[in-house]
């Protein structure tokens, strides 16, 4: 949601490296955002991200954490899985790009380290063997339990 807009305006092609000044953008949007999420307490919203072990990655799941305080919300982390071959599969798939994804396969082989925390809330997921309705429904079953406590 948040980083589509400026991936549409840029006509990303699911292969070309995002540019810098791009993130900027995108930054300033999830800020304002973040801001209106906190106005709007009555819904509930998923925000999904692939986060990096590095200081931006780091201080953006702090703002979301501290963006779910202020509007009073439970936090419920979720670490998603998944095999290379399995990986390989989705991320090249063409419907991808119609919403804005990558579809290179090189971003698969990717051994950047993923950003480490822990959280009471926390659910980790293997999902190579789910599909996005079983993986979807799980979650679902998790975040239930989490509220019923």
């Amino acid at each position: 949601m948040i980083n589509n807009l400026i991936f549409q305006l840029l006509q990303c092609d699911g292969y070309a490296k995002i540019p810098e000044f791009a993130w900027d953008s995108i930054a300033k949007i999830r800020i304002e955002v973040c801001k209106f999420l906190t106005k709007v307490p009555w819904n509930s919203y998923v925000l999904t991200n692939n986060l990096y072990e590095d200081e931006g990655d780091r201080a953006l799941y702090e703002e979301i954490k501290d963006m779910s305080g202020k509007r009073g919300s439970l936090f419920i982390p979720v670490k998603l899985s998944i095999n290379q071959d399995e990986h390989l599969r989705r991320v090249t798939n063409p419907k991808r790009r119609e919403r804005w994804k990558s579809i290179d396969p090189k971003h698969v082989y990717d051994k950047t380290p993923l950003l480490y925390f822990t959280d009471q809330n926390l659910l980790e997921l293997e999902v190579s063997r789910l599909s996005a309705k079983e993986s979807a429904q799980r979650i679902m079953n998790h975040v239930n339990r989490l509220k019923d406590l």
